[in-house]
């Protein structure tokens, strides 16, 4: 099952889509990278999980992108 995980590159949502992709789901990580840390981007390119850059609050950065249609999102506000 693919999921994808809005604010992926963020502390949280990092640690999200690692556990997730340790449990074996295919994971997105997707994010405006405005908060986003170095050290975060740098974990997720290490477990091979995309990072598609857009913005939630925009219909069409969601639209645009596609993100391999996942089954699943996870979003933390």
């Amino acid at each position: 099952m693919n999921v994808l995980v809005t604010g992926g590159a963020g502390f949280i949502g990092h640690n999200i889509a690692l556990h997730l992709k340790r449990l074996g789901y295919g994971v997105t990580a997707f994010d405006s990278l405005k908060r986003a840390t170095e050290f975060a981007c740098r974990r997720l390119a290490s477990c091979s999980i995309p990072i598609i850059k857009g913005d939630v609050l925009n219909s069409r950065s969601i639209k645009k992108r596609r993100c391999s249609y996942p089954r699943s999102c996870l979003h933390k506000r």
